[in-house]
């Protein structure tokens, strides 16, 4: 194994130093995501995951090029609510319950090998979360596959082509698009430096009021507004946060919240006012993101996680994400347990 640089996460310098490097490596390489960036790990660590341990590995090439670079935090957990023995493992930055999907580590080819083999060597258990497919040769050889995770994916039609699996579905999503914009409703995208404080806060009001009005819990809360604030702050165009609106002339009644990465956009939440139900509105802020997406040149919208019926009447395809473990000690072994009971 090259043995890595490895800054630690705390570090500000640091991070501010290496994070332009590693978002390029990120852009450019073939299966990545936005939550592989340095901007998703730095705002999980300082409003998600409490500030843990984190090391960051960095590897590089004889020119001082960035070839690779892994992110690992060392957390303590209770697995489940009933459950009060905490859990400590290492886990990949950035990953977690109501956090990241299509996770791994933004590494040339030739650096694969390195990167595992530094994740092994790290000591404990080892929970490797929500990988994305072209993760799989960056995992130790000793974990194991536990949990499978379903993410649909549209690829977007190209040119004029209508949305929509079905022509009876397309004609619906016509439909109600013309009633709602009849009834005063307009459609507008907002891009991240754009975003502002009141839109966010509209967000979690709206996503709110939907959960209560459906009687379902959700992650999304406003302990976590300050994570998104982040996320926004360090937005460009086409990398990070995006939004679309729908407001009539007196307030804003959706809003749908996601991420553009390379080609795609990736929807994270959405909020809108249970009354406008009968009319699909969420339907509506979904076609319209799909819509103003591929306006932008976009070729995928990713649903992420969750096979909910919705995301395959548009067209989604699934991907699976997978969660791996390399298991030692005590702690392995009380992870195991949680990975056969689920």
């Amino acid at each position: 194994m090259t043995e890595p640089h490895v800054i630690d996460l705390a570090d500000p310098d640091a991070v501010e130093s290496l994070a332009p490097d590693w978002r390029e490596l990120a852009w450019h390489r073939p299966g990545t995501s936005y939550f592989q960036s340095p901007e998703w790990a730095a705002a999980w660590w300082q409003h998600l995951a409490g500030q843990p341990e984190t090391k960051v590995a960095v590897w590089r090439g004889p020119g001082g090029k960035l070839e690779a670079v892994a992110a690992m935090s060392r957390r303590t957990e209770r697995l489940h609510r009933k459950v009060a023995v905490p859990v400590t493992f290492w886990t990949n930055t950035g990953s977690g319950p109501g956090a990241a999907d299509h996770m791994g580590f933004p590494a040339i080819d030739k650096r694969h090998p390195d990167v595992a083999a530094w994740v092994a060597a790290l000591g404990g258990s080892v929970l490797l979360r929500n990988l994305a497919p072209a993760a799989h040769s960056l995992i130790p050889s000793e974990a194991e596959p536990i949990d499978d995770s379903i993410c649909p994916r549209l690829a977007i039609p190209s040119g004029d082509e209508p949305v929509g699996r079905s022509t009876k579905y397309r004609k619906r999503l016509q439909r109600n698009s013309r009633i709602l914009r009849e009834k005063g409703i307009e459609f507008r995208p907002v891009a991240g430096p754009d975003i502002t404080p009141g839109m966010l806060d509209r967000l979690m009001q709206l996503h709110e009021a939907r959960s209560d009005a459906q009687g379902w819990g959700t992650t999304f809360t406003p302990e976590r507004i300050g994570f998104h604030r982040q996320l926004i702050e360090s937005s460009s165009e086409r990398h990070g946060p995006g939004m679309m609106i729908a407001e009539t002339p007196d307030e804003v009644v959706g809003i749908l919240y996601g991420f553009w990465w390379q080609d795609s956009f990736s929807y994270f939440q959405t909020g809108w006012d249970p009354s406008w139900w009968e009319l699909s509105l969420g339907t509506a802020l979904v076609h319209e993101m799909i819509l103003h997406a591929r306006a932008q040149g976009a070729t995928l919208f990713d649903f992420l996680r969750g096979p909910e019926e919705y995301k395959y009447r548009f067209g989604a395809e699934d991907q699976i994400d997978q969660t791996w473990l390399l298991a030692r000690g005590a702690s392995g072994k009380v992870l195991q347990a949680k990975a056969r009971v689920g």
